[in-house]
Parts: structure tokens; sequence; C-alpha cells
């Protein structure tokens, strides 16, 4: 069963609740036991990020890989390749939520972590766009190497 709230499709189902009840246990027993805790995903909506603040607040490190694509269109293609070979698809509006939002959200953002690597995936040989470390600039690319 699916529903669509402000634009945004939103699964209701056994599996969802389930996985979202796991990732919260598994966070609370990272935090519990000072253990380290990897999370991969989407972080477009403000409400992402109560997790990566609650590690900060903690005493966490915090560590970023921001794998980006050049546009949105580049991005549905590879939701429909994923699609074909058995994947699941993301809708045109959600894929362009996730790719504008996790811009906007880096950009207000990256001040909470300790290292930024960014890396530009629309090739098959990734690139290397940045590296941050406690809040200073390591590696960037020069302008005209850029992706368009």
């Amino acid at each position: 069963m699916e529903r669509w709230t402000q634009g945004s499709k939103r699964i209701k189902c056994p599996g969802f609740r389930f996985c979202r009840k796991e990732f919260l246990r598994l966070a609370e027993t990272a935090l519990q036991s000072n253990s380290d805790f990897a999370y991969e995903g989407h972080f477009s909506k403000d409400e992402s990020w109560d997790i990566v603040e609650t590690f900060k607040k903690n005493g966490y490190k915090l560590h970023l890989v921001f794998f980006g694509l050049n546009s949105p269109e580049q991005s549905s293609n590879r939701v429909l390749i994923r699609a074909k070979e058995g994947g699941h698809f993301v809708d045109d509006l959600t894929l362009r939520e996730n790719f504008f939002g996790n811009l906007v959200q880096l950009n207000n953002r990256f001040r909470i972590f300790d290292s930024i690597l960014i890396l530009d995936t629309s090739t098959l040989e990734h690139v290397r766009l940045m590296l941050i470390n406690a809040g200073a600039v390591q590696e960037n690319s020069v302008i005209d190497q850029l992706p368009e």
C-alpha cells in the first residue's frame, strides 16, 4: 500500500516499519557500546539528519563520503538500469528531491563532519572533487577539470 504526502512517496508496509525499527535498534546499540557505525542513504530531508546529529552529540567523529552525479537525468538513467536488473524503481519527483535536496543539505550542514570526501561518480572511473579535513580543504579539483 502506498500513499503520497507532500510530493514524496511514503511506503506503509510491515517491511518498512521493520527496517526502520531495526535501524534505530542498531544505532542505539552502537551508541551504548561506543562502536563504529556506518549509515548509507539520502540526506535530502531535515529528519534524515537526526541520527547524524545524535552521533555527533555523543562525541563521534563523522566522516562523509558523498557520491554525486552531474544531473538528475543521469540519476534517472541509473535508476532505470537498476530497475531493469531487478532493483527498485524511484519516481522522477523523488529522484529530483533527493538529487537537489542532498546538495542543499550538504551545503547547509557540511560543518558537522570531521572529514568530507566528494566524488563525482558520473563516469566509470570516479573523480575526487574535494577532500575536507577538520574544516580545511586538503584537495580540490581545478575549475576546468570539474564535470559539467
